[in-house]
């Protein structure tokens, strides 16, 4: 991970607290002067920015049978290192608020160890389920152990606060719900050109792709074709229906992403009935670029959205999936599903910035006491 600080002309002044930011993409150092003018904070703000990706990693998501395992071990690495490097240099810095979830959990473990006396906020816990007894339960513990030391811990959607506390009753009065956000733009840097007009899905935690292929044949039955191209990583899409007008691509970089959304007819988010709150990135990337949205009315979306601003359909249900997309291509409804676009393009710039996300997390976290243990 990028270990790139940032610095502060006022470091000499004693009568503010300074407050550590370990962001999640280097990316936004471009524009740390503009989310501090946003912010509009009057404590010391230092920045350390990491990566969830280097190129080698992106290079495992596209190999076949072993990649995931790979860039996941790879991941930890640059992950430990990162929580290594802020335990060396940042120990000036009493509070600490990690978007990167999972240095955050490593830094919390070498921050109990050594008993240090410091407020340590987690942001963007996912905690989802394996197949693999051993390693859920080695998880669970290693989990539990680390977030022991955060004074709070933040989740994307409402229903993982009961999840959670479920798994972790010992962390139960830690947790908080805040709303994600994010600067889509510092992403976008590579154009993505189809030869046929097509309606856009994509990623990977909680996706319910077959779903969207059952959907998709059903229209097809129908006499209602739609190309549709899915953005994924190797192993995430196990279709069962097979559909003529389905591809799936595993080489759309994060990069590229952006204007793979932004060159579709709209975009379908097809996530399973579950209390988590995977794709809410998608999600919000989708309403930053103005584009129409139909998602599956999964607990953690109603926290982003609503009917006002996106058609929703009933998870896991492939018949009200086509009712959706086949609603959405008809010209007659064009007024109505542009008003939905607008409505949700406005709703993201209101609070679902970058600086929107950073100034939530830290209204909570400052004032907050030291965890000593």
């Amino acid at each position: 991970m990028n270990k790139t600080t940032g610095t502060t002309e006022n470091a000499a002044r004693t009568d503010r607290q300074a407050i550590l930011i370990v962001d999640d993409s280097s990316k936004y150092r471009t524009k740390e002067r503009q989310i501090r003018e946003q912010i509009g904070w009057d404590d010391e703000l230092v920045f350390y920015y990491t990566n969830y990706e280097n190129r080698l990693i992106r290079l495992f998501h596209r190999t076949p049978l072993v990649g995931n395992l790979l860039a996941h071990l790879l991941f930890w690495c640059m992950a430990m290192i990162s929580a290594f490097d802020i335990f060396l240099r940042h120990r000036r810095e009493e509070h600490k608020l990690f978007i990167n979830p999972i240095v955050g959990l490593f830094y919390c473990g070498l921050s109990r160890l050594a008993r240090r006396s410091e407020c340590i906020g987690l942001a963007g816990l996912l905690f989802a389920h394996k197949s693999n007894s051993i390693y859920l339960s080695l998880r669970r513990i290693f989990t539990a152990f680390c977030c022991e030391k955060a004074a709070l811990i933040f989740v994307y959607s409402r229903s993982e606060v009961a999840e959670y506390s479920a798994i972790f009753p010992s962390l139960s009065s830690k947790l908080r719900f805040v709303h994600y956000g994010r600067d889509y733009d510092v992403f976008s840097t590579r154009s993505f050109q189809s030869e046929r007009p097509y309606i856009a899905s994509g990623g990977v935690s909680n996706r319910d792709y077959n779903t969207l292929a059952k959907s998709l044949s059903i229209l097809e039955g129908q006499r209602c074709p739609v190309y549709c191209k899915i953005a994924t990583r190797t192993g995430h899409a196990p279709i069962e229906s097979e559909s003529l007008n389905l591809e799936i691509q595993y080489d759309i970089r994060i990069d590229q992403f952006g204007n793979f959304l932004q060159s579709a007819l709209f975009v379908v988010l097809p996530l399973f009935g579950t209390q988590l709150s995977g794709g809410h990135m998608v999600l919000l990337e989708s309403m930053s670029r103005g584009k129409l949205l139909i998602v599956a009315d999964a607990p953690g979306v109603r926290d982003y959205v609503g009917p006002a601003c996106a058609l929703l359909y009933k998870p896991e249900d492939a018949v009200d999936l086509a009712g959706a997309i086949q609603f959405a291509l008809q010209p007659h409804n064009r007024e109505l599903l542009e008003t939905l676009a607008r409505r949700g393009k406005e709703a993201f710039w209101s609070k679902y910035t970058h600086a929107h996300l950073l100034v939530r997390l830290m209204s909570s976290l400052v004032g907050r006491q030291v965890v000593e243990r």
